[in-house]
């Protein structure tokens, strides 16, 4: 049986987290429970009335040329060790799909804990999708920088969030974090014994970063700047603090660049997505068959054309899966498919600081 979690629930999913997820600490299996687990959010699969099974879809809005769409992000998926390779987990995020598409949430989002699951989450519509990219940053010197450039550890959440979100914003293909998403990150950051770092010029800020210390080395995750002085006070910043030569930055990646897998995607509803991406480029076209084996009602003929997506009762010699769907229209490495697909350009989809 396969239901949403309620209170009695909510402890026997707490038990299939600690057991599933040894390495996560005390500290952080209660901030996760406290702020970002809901009841209204998990999925459970019983079995004689007992979890086996359960995942929290969490909320995060998508921008996807010019618009903002609901996604689920698929998060403590987890089965217990005596009910694994059953098929549980194939059962639960079908029926997860199938919420998703009752409830409008056209994509579903995640990133795979471990290499193998890649497979396992491919054969269900899900593609590699989400590309960061290192940057190794030589900190030998310190740069010369207005005075009126202070950068110093996060005081004012509100404007600081207000900064980021801002700039979130104005990235396609990137997923977005309300407030109550940026509360939890600085929280994981205070467990984690991480800090946020901004930099200000004249009330302003103009830069922010977040770090934390990985296996004795220095992580700066979304390195984000509005000119070369906040670029620099923020290297300032991080040199003399941590004292060291060499600071690994990760941050958005850019056309052209080799960019980093990291999550994946799967498109729930391929008529909202198709529409939106075909005006996004009316020089596309192209007419295929499509094959969803979790959600039937996507099996369709489509033609892009002229800026327009139509159904139509045409079949085409080309046939794609879900999978590939999902990968073409976030534009994951086309370039590396067949000339086929050589209609899809390449984009750098973006997901950060998910609490994975």
């Amino acid at each position: 049986m396969i239901t949403y979690a309620d209170n009695r629930l909510k402890d026997e999913v707490r038990n299939i987290w600690q057991i599933s997820f040894p390495d996560d600490s005390d500290d952080f299996i209660n901030f996760y429970f406290s702020k970002k687990y809901k009841n209204e959010n998990t999925l459970v699969y019983l079995d004689n009335n007992k979890a086996v099974a359960c995942f929290q879809m969490l909320a995060y809005d998508f921008t996807f040329f010019g618009h903002r769409l609901p996604s689920a992000y698929i998060s403590g998926a987890a089965t217990l060790p005596s009910y694994q390779n059953r098929g549980i987990m194939t059962k639960l995020l079908t029926a997860a799909f199938l919420e998703m598409q009752k409830n409008n949430v056209p994509l579903t989002t995640l990133i795979p804990q471990e290499e193998w699951l890649i497979k396992f989450y491919e054969r269900i519509g899900y593609n590699n999708a989400f590309v960061y990219t290192t940057e190794k940053i030589t900190l030998d010197k310190t740069y010369a920088v207005s005075t009126d450039y202070k950068t110093k550890p996060l005081t004012d959440k509100e404007k600081t969030y207000a900064y980021y979100a801002s700039y979130l914003a104005k990235q396609n293909l990137c997923v977005q974090k309300s407030k109550e998403d940026f509360d939890a990150i600085l929280t994981f950051y205070e467990i984690e014994k991480g800090q946020v770092v901004v930099v200000e010029a004249n009330n302003q800020i103009k830069g922010l970063c977040f770090i934390n210390e990985w296996n004795n080395k220095i992580i700066v995750k979304d390195f984000i700047y509005d000119d070369l002085e906040a670029k620099h006070s923020l290297f300032n910043y991080l040199f003399i603090k941590f004292s060291l030569r060499e600071i690994e930055v990760i941050r958005l990646c850019r056309k052209k660049e080799n960019g980093i897998t990291k999550g994946m995607a799967r498109i729930i509803n391929p008529d909202l997505f198709l529409d939106i991406y075909a005006k996004a480029h009316p020089n596309i076209n192209f007419h295929f068959t499509l094959i969803d084996q979790q959600i039937p009602t996507n099996n369709k003929h489509y033609l892009i054309h002229n800026g327009q997506c139509h159904p139509t009762t045409t079949a085409s010699n080309i046939v794609i899966d879900i999978n590939l769907l999902s990968g073409l229209l976030l534009g994951y490495k086309t370039e590396e498919l067949s000339s086929l697909y050589s209609v899809f350009p390449t984009y750098c989809p973006y997901m950060s600081l998910m609490l994975d």
